[in-house]
């Protein structure tokens, strides 16, 4: 059928997705025109159907789960995936090995799984180091969802800070991130 990833486009190429006889559709967000260039550099040349879709990344997320239910597609979840979030966590390992020494780890924030797999990967090894989340002071979603112990969705602000700008986070990530 078809794997829909959806984020910033050219994001499904690093998952090893074949793209023979598997359809590849990407719907995200770009603010340039630059995206076909970029998907062709990520993805070994080859270009997926890209759909630029809404103003932010909810939007995208909304109609990549309508392209899965109308056409069965396969649906990459940007962060709120166990795979996602454990592929995250190698970034964590890698910071282990660079600096085996350190007290503190900053992570941008926006859904969680960066800082989920991360932070899970130090803590395992490290417990002592300390992980800090920053995200968008206008778009402060897992803030908010931490402190009220639920997922709390944001209002949609606008934000330099486009791969970080989620008005909700995950329920596989907060959990984590709590």
């Amino acid at each position: 059928p078809g794997c829909t990833a959806f984020s910033l486009p050219g994001l499904s190429g690093p998952l090893g997705i074949p793209a023979g006889e598997t359809r590849i559709i990407e719907v995200g967000f770009h603010p340039t025109e630059s995206i076909v260039y970029e998907c062709q550099l990520v993805m070994g040349g080859i270009v997926p159907d890209i759909i630029l879709h809404g103003e932010g990344y909810d939007d995208a997320f909304e109609e990549a789960s309508r392209l899965q239910r109308e056409k069965g597609y396969t649906l990459v979840h940007a962060f709120n995936d166990d795979q996602v979030i454990a592929g995250q966590g190698t970034i964590g390992l890698e910071l282990l090995e660079q600096v085996p020494e350190m007290d503190a780890v900053i992570v941008p924030v926006g859904g969680g799984g960066l800082i989920s797999g991360i932070a899970t990967a130090i803590k395992a090894k490290q417990p002592e180091v300390a992980i800090i989340g920053v995200e968008s002071e206008h778009l402060p979603a897992m803030q908010r969802s931490v402190a009220a112990g639920a997922i709390t969705p944001v209002e949609m602000d606008s934000s330099i800070a486009d791969g970080i700008a989620v008005r909700r986070v995950g329920d596989r990530t907060l959990p984590i991130v709590s």
